[in-house]
């Protein structure tokens, strides 16, 4: 019976939903990709000693309401194959909203860098990648098929066309009693 609707309804289904369903099925991965290095950095990034602790402060031209993931490297100009990557990190880094002036981060050096960090050719990098606006288009590319396919059921089901009622079917008589 299903079947027979879905055949009945199948070219208004095909002209009307399909299309929907396939925009979105396109656009979604579209809108949903990250966005590339150059669109969201860290900018006026120092850093300074002091004891045992490094403080580096960056700022981050970014929307507020956005999630970051920051992460840090040392770095040598003199080297450029030489990347170390703090552990001991606190502050404005790692996972969290970020956007802003004069964030801060803090590195006791002395527990992961047993060298004395001399010479003026250290530098920090600071990466920032964006991960709040993903999650958001993925709950309206989920929500936008949702809605898609409760049509195509409902249509399908006889939601449409003769208001919502099954014709009824009459039985032959059964042959009479000899």
């Amino acid at each position: 019976m299903v079947l027979m609707k879905f055949i009945r309804y199948r070219r208004m289904i095909t002209l009307g939903i399909l299309p929907v369903f396939l925009l979105c099925s396109i656009i979604t991965p579209a809108l949903a990709q990250k966005r590339t290095d150059g669109e969201i950095q860290a900018t006026n990034i120092r850093w300074k000693t002091v004891g045992d602790i490094i403080t580096i402060n960056y700022d981050l031209v970014a929307p507020p309401n956005e999630a970051y993931q920051v992460s840090v490297f040392m770095k040598r100009e003199s080297d450029s194959a030489f990347t170390f990557t703090p552990v001991s990190i606190e502050g404005d880094v790692g996972k969290g909203y970020f956007s802003g002036t004069y964030r801060e981060i803090r590195w006791n050096y002395r527990a992961d860098y047993d060298e004395r960090i001399q010479g003026d050719d250290y530098y920090f990098e600071v990466q920032v990648k964006s991960i709040g606006s993903i999650k958001k288009w993925l709950y309206y590319a989920l929500g936008a098929a949702a809605v898609t396919g409760g049509l195509i059921v409902i249509l399908a089901s006889g939601g449409g066309g003769n208001g919502g009622t099954n014709p009824v079917v009459e039985l032959p008589m059964p042959p009479a009693r000899p």
